[in-house]
């Protein structure tokens, strides 16, 4: 009989830490659960659309295509891709002679009526200007300038395949001189309308003229009212 009791009182001892193990094991559960779930809405799908030429090449991405996309293809875009292009914002500054888009966190999208102008990417990856050049060939255009930051002026580069339907921009902190390598970091893809080069939103006509014809890697002039005499 005492050793009967005996065993029911440690039964009964050891039912709270049991319990407490079922619980934090539930806990431990749930927690990854959540993890995972984090981890896989935040998961950055690599986009390296613009080398392989899949789904569609410039100016098409994704099949949002300048000039032919509307308002409504795009919404349905957003709906099914959010890990590729990530949060994203309306803006409408047209009241004041703007432009009305769709800012991502990785994609900006400027509309003009109800339909796409043009389509502004980052890469995340390390695009450089020897993949682009490899599969695309050079550019036609090159302006060199600079591009004013709210704590730093940094040197800007811009390359236009005007006739493909892209632009490619690269910044870095550098002095006057402005030079390209193979080694060249892309940082924002720009895809427009062929048709409508010199109509870009967003890219000031006196950028054009500026613009000098490709001469192959090495050093650029400056162009612009910032750079040296």
């Amino acid at each position: 009989m005492h050793k009967s009791k005996s065993v029911l009182k440690l039964s009964k001892l050891a039912q709270p830490k049991a319990m407490a193990f079922i619980i934090l094991g539930l806990l431990l559960v749930v927690t990854g659960i959540v993890a995972w779930w984090v981890v896989a809405r935040n998961s950055i799908p690599e986009d390296r659309s613009l080398i392989a030429g899949t789904p569609c090449g410039p100016p098409c991405w994704y099949g949002i295509v300048p000039d032919s996309s509307t308002q409504e293809v795009l919404d349905q875009f957003l709906g099914q891709k959010h890990s590729l292009v990530g949060e994203c914002q309306k803006y409408d500054h047209q009241a004041v002679g703007g432009y009305a888009g769709i800012l991502c966190d990785r994609v900006e999208f400027v509309i003009e009526g109800d339909v796409v102008k043009r389509t502004i990417v980052r890469p995340l990856y390390s695009l450089v200007l020897e993949d682009v050049v490899n599969k695309y060939g050079p550019p036609e255009f090159v302006r060199a300038g600079f591009q004013s930051g709210p704590t730093v002026t940094r040197q800007a580069i811009d390359l236009y395949y005007a006739s493909q339907g892209f632009s490619l921009h690269t910044t870095k902190e550098s002095p006057f001189t402005f030079v390209l390598s193979e080694d060249t970091k892309v940082d924002i893809v720009s895809y427009f309308s062929p048709a409508h080069f010199q109509k870009i939103p967003f890219l000031d006509p006196k950028t054009i003229n500026e613009a000098r014809p490709w001469h192959g890697y090495g050093v650029y002039e400056c162009a612009g009212v910032e750079c040296p005499d």
